[in-house]
């Protein structure tokens, strides 16, 4: 058995510890003539310091609020990234410069010619627009499917905004022929028509999508 005594600078016996090893035990005691403080009461120029570390807890505690854990969407908009939302214009803005060049310089720059007379321009004109068109029916499908899938009040239906889309771009492929501009291979003249009119349907109802998804769910 051991004893420790701890005094202050008076030679007081402040604090008495006794270690019992017969049955491992620890006995603290406080001798009678000293005083126990408070607990919770504060020293002389420890106010200050209370205070600041109090303070500084709470800045770290508000800025604890502020980190957003990984994987945490608890703040984000439903639906695909507002960043690529751009897709759902870009076909009708295409469009647009191809028909400003068609009425400038004629139509006849986009025509792929024959098999012996082909050219290069139209096809570097038009594949990069059919991929456009592409991405934006396909974004406007997969950010529709997002929006079903989330708690959100707007719930779109994408094919209505496709099959809407098919059917005004079919209708203007259909003019030749209705006009008797085409007499021969009309069926798959219509049918391939209609294959590209789905694949850029978002030329027509891309903007639309776009606009009302900005305003339902900046209001929601």
């Amino acid at each position: 058995m051991g004893t420790v005594r701890l005094h202050d600078a008076s030679g007081v016996t402040r604090f008495e510890v006794s270690a019992l090893d017969g049955v491992h035990r620890l006995d603290v005691r406080w001798p009678s003539e000293t005083t126990a403080r408070a607990a919770g009461a504060s020293t002389p120029g420890s106010d200050g310091a209370t205070a600041s570390h109090s303070a500084r807890a709470s800045d770290e505690a508000d800025r604890s609020d502020d980190v957003t854990e990984p994987g945490d969407d608890s703040g984000a908009r439903p639906g695909l990234s507002d960043r690529s939302a751009w897709l759902l214009v870009v076909p009708l803005a295409a469009t647009l410069v191809g028909v400003a060049v068609g009425l400038v310089f004629g139509f006849g720059v986009f025509d792929t010619g024959t098999p012996g007379d082909a050219t290069l321009l139209p096809y570097v004109v038009l594949v990069p627009y059919f991929l456009a068109g592409l991405a934006g029916t396909l974004w406007l499908v997969e950010d529709a499917a997002s929006l079903a899938d989330s708690d959100t009040d707007w719930q779109p239906n994408p094919w209505l905004y496709v099959v809407s889309g098919t059917l005004v771009l079919e209708t203007v492929v259909a003019v030749p022929v209705l006009r008797g501009e085409i007499t021969t291979g009309i069926v798959p003249y219509l049918a391939g028509g209609l294959v590209l009119a789905g694949v850029l349907s978002s030329v027509v109802t891309g903007p639309i999508y776009f606009i009302r998804r900005r305003r339902n769910l900046d209001t929601a």
